[in-house]
């Protein structure tokens, strides 16, 4: 269920590059969870960010970027989803036609400077804070490739397979 409350005290969204209302993003997670849109759509596929460095007395940002995997039979692209241009951590994913998720991330260097693991860490347990408080009811399934750029990048220990996990080992609210 979405809380009014999580999202003017904690966490300001930005759906598609507005600001969204509790109505939108209880039908985005509607759609996201519904087999049967998810089948129609082909899924969808979305790009993620946290608005850089938010002043201790401003709202974390999150930019969240999401279409049909398929438009009016035609295949959409992650490089159509808009994101503000200051933005140096990004997700980019989808959601599947099964409801499996994919987050993935391009690293800057290999292995990854503590900077991008606390920036990466900060933004995969922000959005998972997102789904879950937002009332997703999915089971929020990570693919495999997910599970292993988490694992190889040593972003979390255990490696999580689904939002409620991620949560667990680190909840948003703890995120420095």
């Amino acid at each position: 269920m979405i809380t009014k409350s999580y999202y003017t005290h904690f966490m300001k969204i930005i759906l598609n590059a507005t600001r969204a209302s509790a109505g939108e993003l209880k039908q985005m997670f509607r759609a996201l969870e519904d087999p049967e849109i998810l089948k129609e759509k082909g899924g969808y596929i979305f790009r993620t960010a946290l608005a850089a460095n938010p002043t201790d007395s401003e709202k974390r940002k999150l930019h969240f970027s999401i279409k049909p995997a398929l438009l009016e039979g035609e295949r959409t692209f992650h490089y159509d989803l808009i994101l503000p241009e200051s933005i140096r951590w990004i997700l980019s994913g989808c959601i599947n036609s099964t409801g499996e998720i994919q987050l993935l991330f391009k690293p800057e260097s290999r292995p990854l400077t503590s900077e991008a693991l606390k920036g990466y860490r900060k933004l995969y347990s922000s959005l998972a804070s997102f789904f879950l408080n937002g009332g997703y009811q999915g089971e929020g399934v990570f693919d495999m490739v997910t599970q292993l750029l988490i694992q190889d990048a040593g972003l979390f220990e255990p490696t999580p397979d689904n939002f409620r996990a991620l949560n667990l080992i680190l909840p948003c609210e703890q995120t420095p």
